[in-house]
């Protein structure tokens, strides 16, 4: 079995086979994994990312029964602004569940585990701030809510030099509460965001 990382979230098991090479795989996790207008916009395989993105790159790397990382993209251009605030709280929702799953893992096995699924999960929150980055270029946005998201994204920056320092540490303990309150919570944050920033949304 392989298992894929949807976007630092959602985790999917695939039936495979020590000769399947990473495209092998994607390709039998596409049906189920994610909807026909997504594409694969990352992939990584432990703890390297497979660079060019390509079908000949993804078929010379095996997983090894490793971890893979998948990062989707929408593959429209024209989708309006509101369905993409829409598609980001979808996304934030795989992401906090993969958040409580994984803590839930660290504090029953006193690890995580795979470190690639800590690792991608904060690939993923990253991913998505990239995108809120794009909405407070919005013209009719407030002021105040760029100045109330600006004291987020620093207050969201000290919680990951806690998680940094955690897991230099190896305190799991640490790690579990810091994901469990501090990233969940932060996720939740985003969430209301998204919906300040919706009434602002121009398509």
């Amino acid at each position: 079995m392989a298992t894929i990382v949807i976007d630092g979230g959602e985790h999917i098991e695939v039936e495979s086979s020590e000769s399947d090479s990473v495209f092998d795989i994607l390709l039998k996790a596409q049906k189920d994994g994610w909807s026909p207008t997504q594409t694969i916009g990352r992939v990584s395989v432990g703890e390297r990312y497979i660079e060019p993105l390509n079908e000949e790159a993804l078929k010379a790397v095996t997983a090894e029964g490793g971890v893979i990382g998948v990062w989707l993209v929408q593959e429209e251009p024209s989708r309006s602004v509101s369905q993409i605030i829409s598609d980001s709280g979808e996304y934030l929702q795989r992401l906090e569940s993969g958040f409580q799953e994984l803590s839930e893992k660290i504090r029953v096995q006193g690890n995580p585990g795979d470190h690639q699924s800590l690792s991608d999960g904060v690939s993923g929150l990253r991913t998505i701030l990239e995108l809120f980055g794009t909405f407070l270029q919005q013209d009719n946005l407030p002021a105040e809510l760029r100045e109330e998201f600006t004291g987020f994204l620093e207050e969201l920056n000290e919680k990951s030099r806690e998680l940094n320092e955690a897991q230099e540490s190896g305190d799991m303990t640490m790690i579990a509460d810091i994901l469990e309150y501090e990233f969940v919570e932060a996720i939740q944050q985003l969430r209301t965001f998204l919906e300040k920033m919706s009434e602002f949304a121009e398509d």
